[in-house]
């Protein structure tokens, strides 16, 4: 809708003068829905669609009509058998973390946790949430923007909400440059130091993609308990992060890749810890201690915050001793 609002002061009987406004308004045509499609010759027959949606840029994050929409884009948990490829060389994550974060927070004692995986794969590769899942009954969402992989993850039937979209750096949807490469690559090879993302430096050969705030999808699942957020998104990670209302969810604990912060929007990695404790959480620093060799070489951290209120593992043993005291 366009609104002109014409401004005068009016002469009175009086003589004096007073503002007065007309506005007039009209609408304005709707851009129309886009529908895309997207194929891989490493996965012959197999076509991503996905359709981007312009209006819902308008919405602010908590509007009733942009969470009708992306309820109805979410895929369902699926009810099917498990399909994976290589259970055994997935269950822990790339590296560790799922087992990191519980042998820290949980102790093995929280089961149908809430989980959310941004940067999910095929829902098998490097799986961070695959541990919860599976070990402890937890369901969750996956949110992977990539279409193939996405369309991929959807074959191997997980128990958990997906979406194929990025998160959004604004408080509103919004339409970005998505490198569906790599967001990093070697001044002088070439060669992918990263996964794909939203890019800012006007590179030619990206994806338009349409980014959903985090908040708002939250909002859509009915704002749950999110008992741990597995987060990388290749140096988006902080700007997503400043859009959350924190005194409006219930975010316990989250894992962060943080080495690209600073390369893609302002902001390093210090000044990261610094916000996340100005919102309540604790830097449980070193949390997360595996690595290999080409995480060596990309210099790749990933750091653990808590929420200040949730007890960590030990502490929740203390106290039961203290209990039974």
């Amino acid at each position: 809708e366009e609104l002109t609002v014409y401004k005068h002061n009016a002469l009175t009987a009086s003589g004096a003068r007073v503002p007065v406004e007309l506005g007039f308004s009209k609408a304005l045509p709707i851009e129309e829905n886009q529908e895309f499609t997207q194929e891989n010759s490493a996965y012959p027959g197999l076509i991503a669609r996905w359709v981007q949606k312009p209006y819902i840029n308008c919405y602010k994050d908590d509007d009733p009509t942009l969470i009708q929409e992306i309820k109805e884009m979410f895929d369902q948990p699926s009810t099917e058998d498990y399909n994976f490829e290589d259970l055994d060389g997935n269950m822990y994550g790339e590296i560790g973390h799922p087992k990191d974060v519980d042998d820290l927070v949980f102790g093995g004692q929280l089961k149908n946790g809430f989980f959310i995986e941004a940067g999910s794969v095929d829902g098998e590769t490097n799986s961070d949430t695959l541990y919860y899942e599976l070990k402890y009954k937890w369901t969750g969402l996956l949110v992977e923007p990539d279409p193939i992989r996405y369309m991929v993850g959807k074959t191997k039937n997980r128990k958990a909400y997906s979406i194929q979209n990025c998160l959004s750096v604004d408080t509103k949807p919004q339409f970005v440059d998505f490198d569906l490469n790599a967001v990093w690559r070697n001044d002088t090879t070439g060669d992918r130091m990263s996964d794909g993302g939203i890019v800012t430096d006007g590179r030619s050969n990206t994806t338009r993609m349409q980014c959903l705030p985090l908040y708002s999808m939250l909002l859509a699942l009915g704002n749950p308990t999110v008992n741990w957020i597995s987060l990388d998104i290749e140096g988006a990670e902080f700007e997503v992060l400043k859009t959350v209302p924190w005194d409006k969810v219930d975010i316990e604990a989250l894992t962060v890749e943080t080495h690209m912060l600073g390369t893609v929007f302002p902001g390093d990695r210090l000044e990261f810890i610094e916000y996340m404790k100005s919102v309540g959480y604790r830097h449980l620093e070193g949390a997360h201690k595996g690595t290999t060799e080409l995480r060596e070489e990309l210099g790749t951290v990933d750091d653990l915050f808590v929420r200040q209120d949730v007890p960590l593992a030990e502490e929740r043993l203390q106290s039961n001793v203290k209990d039974e005291l």
